[in-house]
């Protein structure tokens, strides 16, 4: 049974809350990205235990506890939308795929970073909780930056503010298909730089799974408040999904590194969203995290306002 979907975008830390997901719920399976479209050939040449070679610590060992007549299945069914959809827009496609799943007589936690324009459509079918977790707009288009362009000023701001690099920056994290996909109908995304082709994306993804999902979870307040904020997200889930004991795993230092820029991409991101017409989005994205904030008496200093 499909019991809780962790959605995300694209870097917003949601690989490190996973994890936590899945050690605070060892009786239960929790499944990384069932969406991936290179999965079966992924679990193919890992092993349980096996740290990602992305992510540095192991996120698929869920898979190998599924039965094999269940595992069989979903690769079978796994090919029907797989390369052709990479878009997840179009809930039918991946329907038969999710009832395998909810099929099982164990608990179904899974994480994805792709179905924000169809998490309703999820949780209507299958009853399940949806929450989804949301990271500044500033530290999350680094974080979808090479360490090389990252760490380089010079490198980063041409990134940045210039179409430089897109060919190679648009088959990271499915930004390519995903702006393609938006660009056809909204001719704005035709003439801004990668920057912009980000911010289209982050807000149109969050402003979806926001308005979606039964609970966000602020990144920034997992990283300052931990173990109240874990107390408090259990409590409005109603079972302890998020265990205190892993409240240590997520790196603060690296999830809020260089904060003197994001001061000056948030000046930048405002005047963007504002250009993009994308503000009226974002208000609505901005008052959630501004209430969670006001809830733990932080001082938001890391989205920019949108006054």
């Amino acid at each position: 049974m499909i019991e809780l979907i962790l959605s995300s975008y694209f870097r917003q830390g949601s690989t490190i809350m996973f994890k936590i997901l899945e050690l605070s719920n060892k009786d239960k399976i929790a499944l990384c990205e069932p969406f991936h479209e290179a999965l079966f050939d992924i679990l193919t040449r890992t092993r349980p235990g096996q740290p990602d070679g992305l992510h540095g610590i192991p996120i698929w060992d869920g898979y190998f506890k599924l039965p094999m007549s269940v595992y069989n299945k979903l690769r079978e069914h796994h090919k029907d939308f797989v390369n052709k959809y990479l878009v997840l827009n179009d809930f039918s496609k991946v329907e038969k795929y999710l009832d395998i799943l909810h099929e099982l007589d164990k608990p179904v936690l899974f994480k994805t970073t792709r179905a924000w324009l169809i998490l309703d459509k999820i949780k209507e079918k299958y009853g399940c909780k949806v929450v989804h977790l949301i990271r500044n707009p500033a530290n999350t288009w680094m974080d979808f930056l090479h360490i090389s362009i990252k760490n380089d000023e010079r490198k980063f701001w041409k990134t940045t503010l210039t179409m430089y690099g897109w060919m190679e920056l648009g088959r990271a994290f499915y930004l390519g298909p995903h702006f393609n996909y938006f660009s056809t109908f909204d001719q704005r995304a035709l003439t801004i730089n990668n920057l912009d082709r980000f911010l289209l994306l982050w807000t149109i993804a969050n402003y979806n799974a926001v308005k979606k999902a039964d609970l966000i979870i602020v990144y920034e307040l997992v990283l300052k408040r931990r173990r109240e904020y874990f107390d408090y997200l259990n409590t409005v889930l109603g079972e302890q999904y998020f265990s205190k004991q892993y409240v240590h795993l997520p790196n603060e230092r690296l999830a809020l590194e260089y904060p003197d820029r994001r001061l000056v991409l948030n000046y930048i991101i405002h005047n963007e969203l504002r250009r993009l017409k994308l503000m009226w989005m974002y208000d609505e994205i901005y008052e959630k995290i501004q209430q969670e904030f006001n809830r733990f008496g932080i001082k938001n200093e890391f989205y920019p306002e949108p006054v």
